[in-house]
């Protein structure tokens, strides 16, 4: 499963080819929570400068694909961490290593630390419960 991350405008853009329709990348500096009103989202954030953020959300990929789409996958591009603002406080500073965030209906539900590996537990519980 390829994942880069290119520049297209002057901002970061992940692409993402040969992946179902529940894994889509993400531009830089395009997320609002309004985009997820809707439906179950886990926005994985990949520092652009980091090649082992690109190695986990191989394995958020793998994870969405074990729980057959029961949410998006977004992959969002960022470069500082100020970026990710519109996630909550919580995505300011050093804490944004790592970070994944389970939203639903437009509703953050948690922020999530670790690997695929490392939340697929957490994530079980928010997304599929009965799995």
């Amino acid at each position: 499963m390829p994942i880069r991350i290119d520049v297209v405008n002057d901002k970061f853009v992940v692409l993402v080819q040969g992946e179902p329709d529940y894994v889509v990348g993400m531009r830089q500096l395009s997320g609002r929570l309004e985009e997820f009103n809707s439906g179950k989202w886990l926005i994985r954030c990949i520092g652009v400068w980091s090649a082992p953020y690109r190695v986990e959300a191989e394995q958020d990929v793998a994870l969405v694909k074990k729980h057959n789409g029961a949410y998006v996958l977004a992959l969002y591009p960022y470069d500082t961490s100020k970026e990710l603002s519109w996630l909550g406080a919580e995505a300011m500073g050093h804490a944004a290593m790592r970070m994944a965030v389970p939203i639903v209906n437009g509703v953050v539900m948690n922020t999530l630390r670790g690997t695929g590996e490392e939340i697929a537990g957490e994530v079980r519980q928010v997304f599929a419960p009965d799995s």
